[in-house]
């Protein structure tokens, strides 16, 4: 019940290596037997390289995702935690402002193909281990590719 927290670490860290919450989600993310589940399902959605069914994931299990890290989100302790999950969604919402999103998305997509592929594989072996945070930091590098054009064109996560 507890691999959600060290998956979402691991997503953290793997997006800006520079940004360690590992202990800090430990403390703060109630464990979650469901969301554990729907990790699981999340990686095998990958693994079959089914995109849009771990996107309905992604978008299902994001408002547990905020129920469960309500702690991390709420005391001064984790405000790294905080600071890194405020960053993702202004990330998110310059890709849903920008009238070129699926352009610049795939242009930083095409040039990493081979990198995703190899995060992707990663992700899959780390999580079928029990490494749930290498798992999200595989992750994690994937979603730096994504928003790669946004974050270099932003102030955030410097």
């Amino acid at each position: 019940a507890t691999a959600p927290a060290d998956f979402t670490a691991g997503v953290i860290n793997g997006f800006n290596s520079d940004i360690d919450v590992h202990a800090l989600m430990m403390e703060c993310f109630t464990p979650d037997q469901e969301m554990a589940d729907e990790t699981d399902a999340l990686i095998q959605a990958l693994k079959d390289k089914k995109f849009d069914e771990v996107k309905d994931i992604v978008m299902k299990f994001e408002p547990k995702a905020i129920a469960d890290t309500s702690k991390c989100m709420t005391d001064p302790k984790y405000a790294d935690i905080k600071a890194a999950y405020e960053n993702q969604a202004a990330l998110v919402e310059k890709v849903k402002n920008d009238p070129d999103w699926q352009l610049h998305g795939i242009k930083s997509i095409r040039k990493s193909i081979p990198e995703i592929k190899e995060s992707a594989k990663g992700a899959i072996s780390k999580w079928n281990s029990g490494d749930y945070y290498g798992a999200g930091q595989e992750i994690g590098n994937i979603d730096a590719i994504v928003f790669s054009y946004w974050e270099s064109n932003s102030a955030f996560l410097q």
